[in-house]
């Protein structure tokens, strides 16, 4: 008798462990089926944009910059290379193709009639789709690290 009590506690708790994983693994599972659901169909692919090598001499002006080092220089004037910068942050622009896509989708996310609302994307879901291609990343890496860069961190969107 004592055997089949503890038989039956551990049947128990089997099935209520079961059941409290059972919501996560269904969440899980809709959560992935509407994210593929969410891109189905949408094309972001495209030829990388950087394919020369990075011309040292080709020099821009940095428009719209919020560093208080460069709003005191006026725009002819270099930064010394000794200047020592403690935070930089890359922005890279996406492809208009893939801009215009991201615009798309998420007019569809909010419009109630569309078989994409309320399908959102993880952050990684996002950067593949309607961020920067790979290979682009991987040659702005590359010239940062070349030129004397830490590359701390490349966000996944």
């Amino acid at each position: 008798m004592k055997h089949s009590r503890t038989g039956r506690h551990m049947l128990r708790a089997a099935i209520v462990a079961a059941l409290a994983i059972t919501p996560a693994l269904v969440c899980a599972t809709t959560s992935s089926l509407s994210v593929s659901n969410a891109l189905a169909g949408i094309d972001t692919s495209e030829a990388p944009r950087i394919t020369q090598t990075i011309n040292l001499q080709a020099v821009s002006t940095l428009q719209h910059t919020h560093l208080s080092l460069l709003a005191q220089r006026t725009p002819t004037s270099a930064v010394a290379s000794s200047t020592h910068m403690q935070h930089l942050q890359l922005i890279l622009q996406p492809s208009a193709k893939r801009t215009a896509a991201l615009h798309d989708l998420v007019s569809q996310q909010h419009d109630p009639s569309s078989t994409r609302f309320h399908q959102w994307l993880t952050p990684a879901q996002y950067g593949q789709a309607f961020g920067v291609a790979d290979s682009d990343i991987a040659a702005v890496t590359s010239w940062l690290v070349s030129q004397g860069f830490t590359v701390n961190a490349v966000y996944p969107n």
